[in-house]
């Protein structure tokens, strides 16, 4: 069942995005903030990922998945350092300060597949 909202729809793409490309888990994707996408040496990655076990690392963004990044967080205004990249979007088609959660992320990429 395709998204219901265009809010949804970009959000969802972009959750996408970074979980395929990135190799991230669900809950680590609805963490991120805007302030941990940076580009390094003329690369895009996401630093101080806290992943399982406590463990920080840094992951290389594939260009495409810095392209859906970026224009998500245009359209919905993020500009903050510590805002989230992935946040919950309630009806009808607001976008909140609260983050997505992992399962509904999950539910997000089962809804597409």
């Amino acid at each position: 069942m395709p998204p219901t909202t265009p809010n949804r729809g970009m959000r969802d793409r972009t959750a996408m995005w970074i979980m395929g490309t990135c190799g991230l888990r669900r809950e680590e994707a609805a963490g991120l903030r805007f302030g941990q996408l940076q580009e390094r040496d003329g690369r895009w990655v996401l630093v101080d990922v806290l992943g399982k076990g406590e463990k920080l690392r840094s992951i290389p963004v594939h260009p495409l998945a810095a392209v859906a990044i970026r224009q998500w967080c245009e359209h919905a205004g993020i500009t903050d350092e510590g805002a989230l990249i992935l946040p919950t979007i309630r009806n009808p088609d607001r976008i909140t300060t609260e983050p997505a959660s992992g399962a509904r992320l999950y539910d997000a990429c089962k809804r597409y597949a």
